[in-house]
């Protein structure tokens, strides 16, 4: 079997898991379900779904590990190419994207509904994106065209990144479902940055 087949079978079982997850989730309430039910409902054993994920809490923010591992790939595609803002929008963007194409839109709007539920669970999203904003920083660092006197450049770039990030998500998540995908807000967000964050102050001499 080839490696790459493989690992389309443990992206498919991956998927299966976590839709599985929230199928339960929304129907019992995510209190009321534990790892052997989700096993149970897609014919695996509870151990295969550990293999997996750590925890329900890990099931359910599968999605978020999905987007943050393709964007980081995509990241590292384009380093060097564009100023980091824009080379982090390009590979949200299409992280978003590919992800919206395999799973759908209503499964990412299903577990952001779920996560926010959920406080032990928006506590652990919290942890996965302060550890995917380090990674990302790391990733920039380790790239020749970054030298050390531009860090303070590119954790500024990261931490303005993860805003944008936070209000495209909280946008998507106040319009109705169907009216507008979550890529589309992070390009909106991202178009309209420059107005935010103008040139010079308006008024000064």
């Amino acid at each position: 079997m080839s490696g790459s087949l493989r690992q389309r079978q443990k992206d498919d079982r991956r998927l299966r898991m976590i839709h599985a997850a929230l199928e339960l989730f929304d129907e019992y309430g995510f209190s009321e379900v534990g790892v052997a039910d989700i096993a149970e409902r897609i014919g695996m054993s509870y151990r295969t779904i550990y293999r997996y994920f750590p925890s329900k809490e890990d099931v359910l923010l599968g999605l978020v590990i999905e987007g943050n591992h393709t964007f980081l790939d995509r990241v590292d595609e384009r380093l060097g190419e564009e100023p980091l803002l824009v080379t982090f929008a390009d590979a949200m963007t299409e992280a978003l994207e590919e992800l919206s194409e395999r799973v759908g839109e209503d499964a990412i709007r299903r577990m952001s509904a779920q996560i926010d539920r959920v406080e032990s669970v928006r506590a652990r999203a919290l942890l996965h994106s302060a550890d995917m904003r380090d990674r990302l920083a790391a990733l920039v660092e380790r790239h020749p065209a970054y030298a050390p006197e531009r860090y303070s450049e590119i954790h500024l770039a990261v931490e303005v990144f993860g805003a944008v990030s936070a209000e495209a998500q909280r946008r998507w998540r106040s319009v109705p479902p169907g009216s507008s995908s979550l890529a589309g807000e992070f390009r909106a967000v991202m178009a309209g940055l420059p107005t935010v964050v103008p040139d010079s102050p308006q008024g000064v001499d």
